[in-house]
């Protein structure tokens, strides 16, 4: 199988966005620890914890490209 390759965005960590992410989603992934889950969302939103569940296992981040394989003749050098 070929390399894979994707673009992602991650606040750093001291960040409020990165802390409101964090808190969100029940899971700090520069810490590999879990965060308490901002009050409303598990009173309110039935299911939270399941639905937050995938998100845990790769953190707060944003996805700016989608992983692709690169195309015939280039290099990881060249992407970067």
């Amino acid at each position: 199988m070929a390399a894979r390759y994707a673009l992602y965005f991650a606040p750093l960590d001291d960040r409020p966005l990165w802390k409101f992410g964090s808190a969100t989603i029940g899971w700090d992934a520069q810490l590999a620890a879990e965060r308490p889950a901002l009050p409303p969302a598990q009173a309110l939103v039935p299911g939270w914890a399941e639905a937050t569940a995938e998100p845990r296992r790769y953190g707060f981040h944003a996805t700016l490209k989608a992983p692709f394989a690169l195309a015939e003749g280039t290099s990881a050098e060249a992407l970067l």
